[in-house]
């Protein structure tokens, strides 16, 4: 079994055609799919992900949310909003940015799409691997999938 995260924005807001194809063999086989995001667990998240064919009324195409908000928020850690915008939060970066790798690493999560390189370095004590969404690694992904015999 292949536990695979992936970010929302910059990914599969970026290609959600793919990404559903992709999360819908996935299930079929076995694997599990994890959405990992910056952003809270909340209505407007969801609403993201039915608009990206992630999730509807009576299924969703992934295990679980791993939002770095909603962790650092659990944690007490204090919380800030970009203009006032729930859908921009903001923390300290070095709270921040190691947040993924983290929350990858309790999940057991095997491979990170994620499009900012930001993240990169934090994964290298991890056991997960970190792909950067770049148009290469895009091409790759598809290559496989729709090619691979997957």
């Amino acid at each position: 079994m292949v536990r695979l995260g992936l970010d929302l924005h910059g990914v599969i807001d970026e290609d959600p055609g793919f990404f559903l194809d992709l999360s819908e063999v996935m299930l079929e086989r076995g694997h599990e799919l994890y959405i990992i995001t910056g952003r809270e667990d909340n209505k407007e998240l969801h609403e993201e992900l039915r608009n990206c064919g992630m999730e509807g009324v009576a299924h969703k195409n992934y295990k679980a949310i791993l939002s770095i908000t909603t962790y650092q928020k659990s944690l007490g850690t204090p919380v800030s909003y970009l203009d006032g915008r729930k859908s921009q939060p903001i923390m300290a970066p070095e709270i921040w940015n190691p947040t993924k790798a983290a929350l990858c690493a309790t999940a057991g999560i095997h491979i990170m799409v994620d499009d900012s390189p930001i993240y990169g370095k934090y994964f290298l004590d991890v056991k997960t691997q970190y792909l950067h969404y770049t148009p290469e690694v895009k091409e790759f992904l598809k290559t496989l999938f729709y090619f691979g015999g997957y």
